[in-house]
């Protein structure tokens, strides 16, 4: 597994069959919208703010649990054919689409917005909002409440409330957090890290300017995850990280009720195997904002190491509708795989997976396919996948066939590793090969005693303190104690997280 992308798109491996992409889900005919890029109306040094503007636009009607909302990455895709109003609401799937227009002089905004019926393109209200930028937060509240309410005249005021919200004391600060926004959305959607570099230099200078800015935490925190998917591989990403996991612990300090801190803090936390704090950050995340793409499709992945399948298949799919043209959607085919892989249906995992492929050349998709082939006894396929895989990014092949994954359950781990090593070596026995295991205790393990590795081997065989207790003729008191300790010194939250440790340095 990975988020290492590769751009342009390559072909599948030749002996792997083609699989068209799957059609977008289609909402249901009810209310979803879709929020197009605000246009500009006014100076070309204006283009940061309108896209701003769109994206909190798109954030603060999804609040609201009775839309569904398109995700803002999709709809800006649609920017080519932005006046076809029919044919932006058949791409997204969508019932209505918003379109609006903004117009900057000095300290003056002046916001118009169209709701339009995405089936007939005719305009079912327009309106004119006009305030300050200090007023920029409220003018942003008052359109997603007026269409909300054109939409859907039942739905609560006080699903839109958010805690703690700030007003925005200084507009510098606010600025540079709003073009830091669009560097590391270019950057992201581009595979640039210096792009993105830029932006974390920007929104650092309004954090400092205004430290209590949930915004700009909350773009840096984004910031720090996008550059560290972009290294994956090494402690440039694990500083990156760090730092984005320090940033969202600030944004919910300051705004309890923002689900992106939660979310981006949930994901680190699996990249730290921290699965049940992770799980229960993203679970959190999805229930303040339901119709958050990216936290759909983190919850869908923790939910998959978990063994959780149906959930995790859920989730997914409902990315997949939210945002049907979202740059990063192969994600999104590549957790529904996972979910299938999870569940055993492995027909649906080679599809999706192979559909993940295609669309994007990240290493840990292929090597979920490759998995699932090996399982469906498919072995030179397999082994063709893993040696694509090995071209693209050697060092992320080793680390798996090395026994390192995110799944928080033994036996998934155990499964998944043990297909991906005879994906690698085939039926023949070529191929990558695993690395050797050492006589020497991995140096995170250096730490525990010889009678702690003991109690670690069985706690990875799944014994409880009682059984461990009786195995190694101690107390079960004793056993709590050791696996107390153990979990202390590795720092990991879990008996789950420590089994999973243990399988991976082959002391299950």
């Amino acid at each position: 597994m990975g988020t290492k992308r590769d751009r342009p798109a390559l072909a599948l491996v030749p002996a792997v069959e083609a699989v068209p992409p799957r059609a977008a889900p289609r909402h249901p005919a009810g209310a979803s919208i879709a929020v197009l890029p605000f246009a500009n109306a006014g100076e070309p040094q204006d283009d940061p703010l309108c896209a701003g503007l769109t994206e909190d636009v798109v954030t603060e009607l999804s609040r609201f649990r009775a839309l569904q909302v398109i995700g803002a990455r999709s709809s800006f895709a649609c920017r080519a054919f932005a006046t076809d109003t029919k044919r932006v609401a058949r791409e997204l799937g969508c019932r209505y689409v918003l379109e609006g227009s903004v117009r900057h002089v000095g300290q003056r905004l002046r916001i118009t917005t169209r709701l339009l019926d995405g089936r007939t393109g005719e305009p079912l209200a327009s309106d004119r909002h006009e305030g300050s930028l200090a007023d920029l937060l409220a003018v942003q509240d008052d359109i997603a409440h007026r269409i909300a309410a054109s939409i859907e005249p039942d739905l609560v005021d006080s699903e839109i409330a958010r805690a703690g919200r700030l007003p925005i004391p200084d507009m510098d600060a606010y600025e540079l957090v709003l073009r830091a926004r669009d560097l590391v959305r270019r950057g992201a959607e581009s595979d640039d890290a210096a792009l993105i570099g830029e932006g974390i230099a920007l929104v650092r200078r309004a954090a400092e300017r205004d430290p209590n800015s949930a915004e700009a935490h909350r773009v840096l925190a984004w910031s720090y995850c996008m550059r560290g998917e972009l290294s994956f591989f090494g402690p440039a990403a694990r500083a990156d990280y760090e730092a984005a996991a320090d940033a969202a612990l600030r944004v919910r300090e300051l705004d309890p009720r923002n689900h992106a801190g939660h979310a981006i803090y949930g994901h680190i936390a699996m990249r730290r195997l921290r699965h049940g704090e992770s799980l229960a950050s993203l679970r959190h995340a999805h229930e303040l904002n339901p119709n958050a793409a990216v936290t759909l499709r983190w919850l869908a992945w923790e939910e998959a190491n978990h063994g959780l399948a149906d959930s995790a298949r859920e989730h997914a799919d409902l990315s997949l509708r939210l945002s049907p043209r979202d740059y990063a959607i192969a994600q999104g085919h590549w957790v529904r795989a996972l979910a299938d892989y999870v569940a055993g249906d492995l027909a649906a995992c080679a599809e999706g997976a192979q559909r993940a492929v295609a669309l994007a050349r990240h290493t840990g998709f292929r090597l979920l396919l490759a998995a699932c082939l090996a399982e469906m006894e498919r072995l030179p396929e397999a082994r063709e996948v893993v040696a694509e895989a090995s071209r693209i990014c050697p060092g992320f092949v080793e680390s798996r066939l090395a026994g390192n994954t995110y799944f928080a359950r033994a036996d998934l781990h155990e499964r998944y590793v043990a297909a991906l090593r005879r994906a690698a070596t085939g039926a023949a026995g070529s191929g990558p090969k695993p690395a050797a295991p050492s006589s020497e205790p991995p140096p995170r393990l250096a730490a525990l005693t010889g009678r702690e590795c003991e109690v670690l081997r069985q706690v990875a065989r799944g014994d409880s303190n009682r059984a461990i207790g009786e195995a190694l003729g101690i107390s079960e008191y004793t056993a709590k104690r050791h696996v107390a300790n153990i979990l202390t010194k590795l720092d990991l939250p879990t008996r789950g997280a420590a089994a999973v440790l243990a399988a991976r340095h082959g002391l299950g």
